[in-house]
């Protein structure tokens, strides 16, 4: 709840919703097209629907596309609306992601794409944060204790096709070469390209 007074000296309280009207669009049809409900190739509702469905305004409807495009769920094909991407498949080799003395990276993404004959890149942003309850359950650490959150959007081919977050206490991590690294990046995206 939110307390708020206009110059009449009017009082009252609202609610804040959880989430931003942008980021429920794009939980709702993540979670739709994850659940096959929207297959690859299918047409999403135009921004016209949307806007009606969601009872919010253009501009809002477009950062929930753009969301989704970024995250590589989504085309739009111009004059025609926004589809749901067919996504080009990494096969992920589990059995040997613990192979670092191998030649080459070390880091599995870049194994297993360079393996499906695709260029790997990734993009990242990280910054200081609070670990949420959840979060912090998982790490074992308190509630709203400092972390470094940062998060990947991986590439193959230039195309989007996995994201993911990680946490790092910085109880244990603050000083040490994993963060002395996200601060050289200033805290900004990077795109990393490697062979």
């Amino acid at each position: 709840m939110v307390d708020w007074q206009v110059q009449t000296g009017e009082r009252g309280r609202f609610t804040m919703p959880e989430n931003p009207a942008y980021l429920r669009i794009v939980a709702e049809l993540r979670d739709q097209i994850r659940a096959g409900d929207l297959a690859p190739g299918d047409k999403l509702p135009t921004e016209a629907k949307l806007r009606e469905r969601y009872g919010v305004s253009t501009t809002v409807v477009k950062w929930a596309l753009s969301i989704l495009k970024s995250e590589g769920l989504v085309e739009g094909r111009r004059g025609s609306g926004n589809y749901v991407r067919q996504s080009r498949r990494i096969t992920r080799n589990a059995a040997g992601r613990d192979l670092r003395s191998a030649a080459g990276s070390t880091s599995p993404f870049v194994r297993d794409a360079t393996a499906a004959g695709q260029r790997p890149t990734w993009e990242h942003e990280s910054r200081h944060d609070v670990a949420e309850e959840r979060i912090a359950a998982r790490l074992e650490i308190e509630p709203d204790a400092p972390v470094m959150r940062t998060d990947y959007r991986y590439l193959a081919d230039d195309s989007p096709i996995q994201i993911s977050t990680s946490w790092e206490p910085l109880s244990l991590t603050a000083g040490t070469e994993v963060i002395s690294a996200r601060i050289r990046g200033r805290f900004g995206m990077t795109r990393a390209y490697r062979p």
